[in-house]
């Protein structure tokens, strides 16, 4: 004969939740991979997403400023600022171009898959084309480094135009993702290209592929940011993949570690009439 014991019953309910408990521990644990994944690639995603953002930033000026490349420093509309203050408008911080800020946070410059972001305020976790923003940038061959700027002054591009990018806004790089901290400099967007923290890349022509601590590489592979040799003047992948790019069009890539150091001098020179390597789409 079968009699009913609560306590039985009450005993087996709590290894059921035991067991449950333990079943749904493991399987958090297995797909705890899947979702950190997910997770990575959404942050390369956005990041991706703030390159276009920022490339579409400075073509919008074009319009307004008829045709008129923003200035790395230097004046635009009547006002007088670091390239990054000029996009402030595009970029929906209304409130700081109209204070004429140099200093704040800009979600549209940091990027979440940035390591070396930990203190936002005024941070910026890319990095513009400084031969495609100054006069001198224009003038240099692409396989010359460009003398280093003394003044602010020295950053004007004068009327550089959108049009006189003579090697196709397709064909020249922009904005790349560059470490907001980076040995003893970094990047912030009030800076100009004569500060440690010159939100600027492209000084140095390249004469090495990529790696993490060359200095005289297209540009650093996903170096540790706080290491001595991470190099403030250059661009910065924040993954071993290659390094995320936003073009003079609008259009976003990854470049590649394996590319050229001529093929990325092309890319990154913006009028010396020479044509991308092969392995730029490889």
């Amino acid at each position: 004969m079968c009699t009913h014991n609560p306590s039985a019953r009450a005993g087996l309910a709590r290894v059921e939740v035991i067991i449950l408990s333990a079943i749904f521990a493991m399987a958090t644990l297995l797909s705890l991979p899947a979702v950190l994944a997910m997770q990575r690639k959404d942050a390369a995603q956005q990041t991706l997403e703030k390159l276009k953002d920022l490339s579409e930033h400075a073509i919008a000026t074009l319009a307004i400023y008829s045709g008129q490349l923003p200035p790395a420093y230097g004046q635009l509309g009547g006002k007088t600022g670091p390239l990054y203050y000029h996009l402030l408008l595009c970029a929906g911080e209304g409130d700081l171009y109209k204070k004429e800020a140099r200093e704040g946070t800009v979600e549209a410059y940091l990027s979440s898959e940035d390591p070396s972001l930990e203190n936002k305020k005024s941070m910026a976790s890319f990095g513009a084309n400084v031969r495609l923003f100054t006069k001198r940038g224009f003038e240099t061959a692409y396989d010359k480094n460009i003398e280093p700027f003394k003044k602010k002054e020295d950053c004007a591009v004068g009327k550089l135009r959108y049009k006189d990018i003579t090697d196709g806004a397709e064909n020249t790089i922009m904005f790349t993702t560059k470490l907001a901290v980076c040995g003893e400099g970094g990047s912030k967007w009030p800076s100009s290209p004569v500060d440690k923290t010159a939100p600027f890349f492209g000084l140095n022509a390249a004469t090495e592929k990529a790696s993490a601590t060359s200095a005289k590489g297209t540009f650093q592979l996903a170096p540790t940011a706080k290491e001595c040799l991470c190099t403030p003047p250059m661009a910065q992948s924040f993954s071993r993949k290659g390094l995320a790019v936003g073009m003079a069009d609008g259009a976003t890539r990854i470049i590649n570690a394996a590319i050229s150091p001529e093929t990325w001098n092309r890319a990154v020179q913006p009028n010396d009439g020479k044509e991308l390597g092969k392995d730029w789409n490889e």
